[in-house]
């Protein structure tokens, strides 16, 4: 079966135009010639793709129809490679499309940016963001970006095509107004019920629609933790969160690599309680092929020392207590 590239792109213009007459102009090639290619085409797979009437117009065959869908990735596919090795081996200029989720931001963003600016050939340094680390492993299956930090298990089928290199340890916790006091805390936890004289702020709490870099939900946590609690707010990130909780409107759970990027005015508005057991490994997922261009794996490289440098230890910083502490 020899089936050429020329063929499937002759048969796709064919399809999206919706005959010869109109192929043939986008493709400035001549109808004999493109028939021709159709032909040869049909002829390779040994079935009709294409049924053509008078007035020129041409309608799919069942066999047709599955080679639109095949032709059509299979040319997207050659089209993101074929970018991707001009990008990576025909020019010098430096591209950095780099993914996050929204909680990686402020200092973060920041120092990320001035890294790559700073490196050999640098053209332009792209922010991505997604709600969630396997947003983020689509992106890069697709080769929407070429680097992002993300959960290592979300790499799990795709490790052997990446350079995988762990930036800090995340982990979720609950935040809460300073003004709340602890007895409050350990009264409406223990009780399960919170009192109505006690603070009535933890009677609500936000509802985060993004996710950390686990399957975690508020919902699940705040049903078993503070029942009572309901969900009086909504946000689509972790950072819109922590704004609410500052301003004594309710509690949240949060992911801890946001506080590194949180005002010292805020972080004296709000107080942190580990949740045990969420702590997940957030790493730098970087193209295995990228890293033999000597600015990407400089890029790769300072970012990993600027996190475990500083990044993660501000993280560590971060005064905590024990929520499980507060169940006893």
């Amino acid at each position: 079966m020899n089936i050429t590239f020329h063929q499937l792109e002759i048969f796709e213009a064919v399809v999206i135009s919706g005959s010869l007459t109109k192929a043939s102009r986008a493709l400035q090639l001549s109808q004999p010639s493109i028939s021709q290619q159709l032909y040869k085409l049909e002829e390779n797979l040994g079935v009709q793709l294409i049924i053509r009437n008078r007035e020129g117009s041409s309608k799919l065959t069942p066999a047709g129809e599955y080679w639109h869908k095949v032709s059509a990735e299979i040319l997207e596919h050659m089209d993101t490679v074929t970018k991707v090795h001009e990008e990576t081996y025909l020019t010098s200029n430096v591209k950095i499309s780099l993914g996050v989720t929204p909680n990686l931001r402020g200092n973060f963003i920041s120092s990320a940016a001035r890294i790559a600016q700073e490196q050999e050939h640098y053209l332009k340094f792209e922010l991505v963001t997604a709600e969630s680390s396997a947003r983020l492993v689509e992106k890069l299956r697709l080769h929407k970006i070429n680097c992002a930090v993300v959960s290592d298990t979300d790499l799990i089928e795709d490790a052997a095509s990446y350079k995988i290199t762990k930036l800090f340890e995340d982990q979720i916790a609950w935040v809460v107004p300073s003004a709340v006091s602890n007895q409050d805390i350990r009264d409406a936890i223990q009780l399960v019920k919170v009192p109505k004289d006690k603070n009535p702020v933890l009677r609500r709490y936000v509802d985060v629609a993004q996710q950390m870099f686990t399957k975690h939900g508020a919902r699940d946590w705040f049903s078993i933790n503070l029942p009572e609690s309901v969900a009086s707010f909504s946000t689509p990130s972790f950072v819109a969160a922590v704004d609410l909780v500052a301003a004594g409107l309710a509690t949240s759970t949060v992911a801890l690599s946001l506080v590194p990027n949180l005002s010292s005015s805020v972080l004296r508005k709000v107080k942190f309680f580990e949740i045990e057991g969420t702590r997940i490994n957030a790493v730098l997922a970087v193209r295995k092929h990228l890293m033999s261009h000597s600015s990407y794996a400089h890029f790769h490289n300072q970012l990993v020392e600027y996190c475990r440098d500083e990044y993660w230890p501000a993280m560590k910083s971060l005064k905590m207590e024990k929520f499980s502490l507060f169940r006893n």
